[in-house]
């Protein structure tokens, strides 16, 4: 049984009435192909299909309560891809994307199964590390799956073989086809010698498949969107929906966006600590910074309680943006503010500090 398979079959009232919200936020869009969209993956037997759609579904909601004019899938010059919202406000505009994080069971092995079409590809030139990021569910027949393996090696070999290495680094590249009726879309982020996480999923050459973290999850949906629509001319925000086993907190959302704690120990001298420059914020090769074209990150939460859900956001600013968001944009809501005072990052909370939904 699916996410809203079980959702439809409880008769609390809470439920029913968070069902009747996501059909009202439906309604709040004009019936075209993204209505189609929502309203497909709402009905998948993906549980992750599910999810995506009541991350854009509600976010958007957030977005039109908050803003009075919000655009779905804008245009991109130089892309064919779109982001899935643009904010047109004072004093910026500002695109969001929506991207779940997730560690569910049927997920994880969509996401190994790539990782193996990854690691065969030995005869790619170029010392490369590939992130795999599905943004769908696997077919659900075995012959369409099998078609599936031979679509998704024939297009890695080609972006792969075709392209300079280097001029793949920090790049984003989607797989996007129809199989059996059914649409599978994944991210693959492509990164140079050195750069790739020791436990990310799909390291190509180096490690098989192992089990992600909280932490780890959210740096990696962030890292897979942040190059995905090149260098935009507003600020641009990921907002990430962490759907894992182990819940999330403040904690777990600083390790991921700002970098691991570490404490060093020396015999003769004092006793020093920070974060390792590894985070989605502050990941470092050399000089450069990865991570610089996503402005903030919002964390998107669910409370269930008996009068319904309760939805949040958590505004986590990036401060080495090339394009900062505006903290009078999401003003009233909590947003985490942090500047690089050379030892490390000094972060303040403003307006409030958020509630974390277990």
């Amino acid at each position: 049984m699916d996410y809203l398979d079980d959702l439809h079959s409880n008769p609390k009232p809470s439920v029913v009435r968070y069902l009747e919200e996501l059909e009202g936020f439906l309604n709040e869009w004009p019936d075209d192909e993204s209505k189609r969209d929502w309203r497909s993956r709402l009905r998948s037997k993906f549980d992750i299909q599910n999810w995506s759609a009541i991350l854009e579904l509600s976010l958007g909601h957030i977005l039109k309560d908050r803003f009075d004019q919000v655009e779905h899938h804008p245009v991109v010059l130089g892309t064919t891809t779109t982001p899935d919202f643009l904010v047109h406000t004072d004093p910026s505009s500002f695109y969001v994307e929506a991207v779940v994080a997730t560690d569910d069971q049927a997920q994880q092995q969509f996401t190994s199964w790539l990782d193996g079409i990854v690691r065969r590809l030995e005869t790619v030139t170029g010392p490369v590390s590939v992130w795999v990021q599905p943004r769908t569910g696997p077919p659900e027949s075995r012959s369409h799956l099998l078609a599936l393996e031979k679509r998704i090696e024939r297009f890695l070999r080609q972006q792969l073989q075709v392209h300079c290495p280097r001029n793949l680094v920090d790049r984003t590249i989607t797989f996007s086809e129809t199989v059996g009726n059914q649409p599978v879309i994944v991210d693959f982020l492509v990164l140079g010698e050195n750069e790739g996480e020791q436990s990310v999923l799909g390291m190509y050459g180096r490690l098989g498949a192992v089990e992600i973290k909280t932490h780890e999850r959210i740096r990696l949906a962030v890292a897979t969107k942040c190059s995905k629509y090149g260098c935009l001319d507003v600020p641009y925000v990921v907002a990430v929906w962490p759907v894992t086993q182990f819940p999330v907190n403040n904690t777990r959302v600083l390790r991921a966006l700002y970098g691991d704690w570490s404490i060093q120990l020396s015999r003769s001298g004092p006793v020093s600590q920070g974060r390792l420059p590894n985070g989605a914020f502050t990941k470092r090769k050399g000089e450069r910074i990865h991570g610089r074209k996503v402005s903030a990150v919002a964390i998107y939460q669910e409370k269930w309680t008996e009068g319904g859900c309760q939805r949040q956001l958590y505004i986590y600013h990036n401060p080495n943006a090339v394009a900062p968001l505006p903290p009078s944009c999401f003003a009233g809501l909590p947003q985490l503010l942090c500047k690089d005072v050379g030892q490390g990052y000094h972060c303040e909370w403003t307006d409030c500090e958020p509630e974390w939904y277990a």
